[in-house]
């Protein structure tokens, strides 16, 4: 990338930041984040102030997991007002949470409130953020009420039972909280307890999915019904795929990932987002494999719009080969989803 001088000085060629730059955007979009941490640091070592490889590091090391390097970058960055604040933020906050750093993450974001206001496709999703790590926040203080003794966590029956009931009646970050308490490996909770969870109709979709991934965590091998939208499926968690893995999510993934991973990565991570959201609301049902054109459109659609953008449906649906009046009905089904519950 660089040839020595006469004096052993490193003369660099022009562009190869950038060059390295494109390289780690294409490993980050063919799912290799920790080629992409190479490639971005690389670039960083040629041009230490090119901000697009700062955060296109900082995506890489969330993809990748490695969630304290990317904590400490994105901290760096918001100091030293390294890319677009927001966009950084957003990053940062999102690998709080995934950190279980639910103070943080109000502090952070009650902080930047009171300096200024949120951008218009960044205020739902920072303040359903906000108000999930207050509801987590309460449920880390109430598990600690649960202590039976300073050696082992035990839930006791009635907080138990009480778990279970907000489970089937009470509002989404009410059913989530319950839904905190009960992930302990020493719960009290069974598998029969789970199951009347997973029939109950004012069990929020998403809930149900999160509690099937648990029990798919704990290799859970005996058959489980699950009731969504008045139809039910028995399926052995143990043997699920990832909801990310279901047809047609990766069919879907590609075609948002053709029309907006080089043209707009930004808008592509959102749609990604948007796109778990779906799959997760819905698992393990699948997506109709057919929709694939549709939802992809809807999903673009609904992306653009969070952006503050007002896009054409009509081009859009062009854009994906489907058709206007399918692209609209799922993008309204989308709609009706983030009105329903909170889709993290």
């Amino acid at each position: 990338m660089g040839q020595e001088n006469e004096k052993g000085k490193i003369i660099q060629f022009p562009g190869a930041a950038n060059t390295l730059v494109e390289r780690g955007l294409d490993h980050l979009k063919k799912g290799n984040p920790k080629e992409g941490v190479e490639m971005f640091q690389e670039a960083l070592a040629h041009d230490p102030d090119n901000e697009q490889a700062s955060y296109g590091l900082l995506l890489a090391y969330a993809d990748a997991g490695d969630l304290k390097e990317g904590k400490r970058l994105a901290e760096t960055m918001l100091q030293e007002a390294k890319g677009e604040y927001f966009e950084v933020l957003q990053v940062y906050i999102s690998i709080l949470a995934q950190l279980g750093e639910y103070k943080k993450v109000v502090s952070t974001l009650e902080a930047v409130q009171s300096e200024t206001r949120f951008p218009a496709h960044l205020a739902e999703p920072f303040f359903e953020m906000m108000a999930l790590s207050k509801s987590m926040i309460e449920a880390d203080e109430q598990s600690q009420t649960l202590v039976e003794d300073e050696e082992e966590l035990q839930m006791s029956s009635e907080a138990a039972d009480t778990a279970l009931h907000l489970l089937t009646s009470g509002s989404f970050e009410q059913q989530w909280q319950a839904l905190s308490l009960l992930k302990g490996e020493k719960s009290s909770i069974e598998l029969r307890d789970f199951e009347q969870v997973m029939k109950s109709e004012k069990t929020f979709p998403v809930i149900k999915s999160f509690i099937l991934l648990l029990l798919k965590d704990r290799g859970v091998s005996k058959e489980v019904t699950v009731v969504k939208k008045e139809v039910g499926i028995t399926v052995v968690p143990e043997e699920l795929p990832s909801f990310e893995e279901l047809e047609p999510v990766p069919s879907i993934f590609s075609l948002l990932d053709e029309h907006l991973g080089q043209s707009d990565p930004s808008l592509f991570n959102t749609a990604h987002h948007l796109l778990k959201q779906i799959s997760l609301h819905y698992y393990p049902f699948s997506l109709e494999p057919r929709e694939a054109g549709g939802w992809a459109a809807a999903i673009h659609h609904e992306a653009a719009t969070h952006f503050g953008q007002e896009p054409d449906v009509q081009e859009i649906a062009r854009l994906y080969e489907t058709n206007e009046s399918r692209c609209q009905k799922l993008k309204e089904e989308l709609q009706q989803l983030n009105t329903e519950e909170f889709l993290t």
